[in-house]
């Protein structure tokens, strides 16, 4: 600590978006902030950042909102695909895995999306998590 009083980098927050997701034996609770920004010009204070993917799965997004709208409704698309061709709905993990394989298809170009997909799988609650940034270039899931 200086002599100030003052401890360096103690109030240095990181920008960006807020997600949180909660399991409990009930369900799930999914929170998002709603502010898009870039830099420290705010363009909006109320972007929807839950995205329903289906009746039983809900993504979240941060990052190009843009990128993160695109991929996600995709992801849906592809989810009743599986629906329909398999006669049963997708589960949590294997919808997370299939954005993750985009992401990480597209690494190194610039994609720029960090996900949560969660839902009910028959008779649990899961959240898996999805991200891609073109920094790192790197895709987890």
């Amino acid at each position: 600590m200086k002599q100030s009083g003052e401890a360096p980098g103690l109030m240095d927050f990181k920008h960006g978006t807020t997600t949180l997701g909660f399991v409990f034996q009930g369900g799930i609770i999914i929170a998002v902030d709603s502010r898009a920004s870039m830099g420290s010009y705010i363009g909006s204070q109320t972007v929807k950042k839950v995205i329903e993917i289906n009746d039983f799965l809900l993504g979240t997004m941060a990052g190009g909102a843009a990128d993160c709208s695109y991929w996600e409704r995709h992801l849906a698309q592809m989810c009743r695909m599986y629906e329909l061709r398999h006669k049963e709905r997708i589960s949590v993990a294997a919808a997370s895995k299939l954005l993750c394989n985009i992401f990480f298809n597209y690494r190194g170009r610039g994609l720029s999306c960090g996900t949560m997909v969660a839902g009910w799988d028959k008779d649990r609650f899961f959240k898996q998590s999805a991200r891609c940034h073109s920094s790192s270039d790197s895709v987890n899931a």
